[in-house]
């Protein structure tokens, strides 16, 4: 069969999000999200391709992004975890590690998918965070406010699907950067590290691990994964550090002279 009728539809025109959408929903109505039929149906290949093909540009020059964010999540959540583990390796296979758009729109085109995850109660196996992690330091040697500030979204949506297992690489990397993190030069960036922190880096709130103040669902996590030890060193390491910064905020000499003098102008924002 003659699968050419996709390139009827040009992709700058909302309209033809439209229609992949109500096309995708009709073979949800069909096969439900988790049939392994959809490979096998005319045009779902294609599109899988075309989404592919629109993450790689710029996000300006796709014409109606929230239609193509809504797409994407659609399709990432059909056949799971196939068609998503598809798009993830080819996806994170050819960022580009010195283009800051690159990087940029890899981390909001995959934030969204993630917050898809998070409200279909989704969660993530073996995505492999090694590489992911080389795009977090590239983002952070540019400096960049913007891919900084998203990075920071991404990290926030991506803990909270993860295991144990898998979160640890991502956990180090922000402990290994704290202090980069804590004393951004922009407020936002800050501020998105700050919850990350406080609510995600831990299963349970870094604040009810200290206060061994835990909520029954929460008992019964730590009950049957047993990382409960760990995440409590986590957020006692946390707490430590921003004692040392409050400390340096009322004038501690000592502390002060750990801080590199272009941060301590953001020790006070902080």
């Amino acid at each position: 069969m003659d699968n050419k009728w996709t390139l009827h539809f040009s992709c700058r025109l909302p309209i033809s999000f439209h229609y992949f959408i109500n096309y995708i929903n009709y073979l949800v109505d069909m096969y439900g999200f988790n049939s392994n039929q959809y490979n096998n149906t005319p045009g779902y290949s294609q599109i899988v391709s075309l989404i592919l093909h629109l993450s790689q540009l710029k996000c300006h020059k796709i014409s109606d992004q929230k239609l193509f964010h809504q797409l994407d999540c659609l399709v990432c959540r059909t056949n799971y975890p196939h068609t998503f583990i598809h798009l993830w390796e080819e996806r994170i296979c050819k960022v580009n590690l010195y283009s800051l758009d690159n990087l940029s729109s890899f981390v909001v085109n995959v934030t969204y998918v993630l917050q898809d995850f998070r409200d279909n109660n989704l969660f993530l196996e073996n995505i492999g965070t090694s590489r992911l992690i080389k795009i977090f330091v590239k983002i952070v040697e540019s400096e960049s406010y913007y891919a900084s500030t998203v990075m920071f979204a991404m990290i926030y949506e991506l803990l909270q699907l993860l295991n144990h297992t898998s979160k640890l690489p991502i956990i180090t990397f922000v402990m290994n950067n704290f202090d980069t993190f804590f004393l951004h030069w922009y407020y936002q960036a800050r501020q998105f590290f700050f919850s990350v922190i406080q609510l995600r880096l831990t299963y349970a709130p870094s604040f009810r691990l200290l206060n061994n103040n835990l909520l029954n669902e929460e008992v019964e996590f730590y009950d049957k994964y047993g990382d409960l030890k760990y995440e409590k060193e986590i957020a006692t390491k946390i707490q430590k550090k921003i004692k040392f910064y409050r400390d340096a905020q009322k004038g501690g000499e000592k502390e002060l002279k750990k801080i590199p003098r272009r941060s301590k102008v953001y020790l006070t924002q902080a």
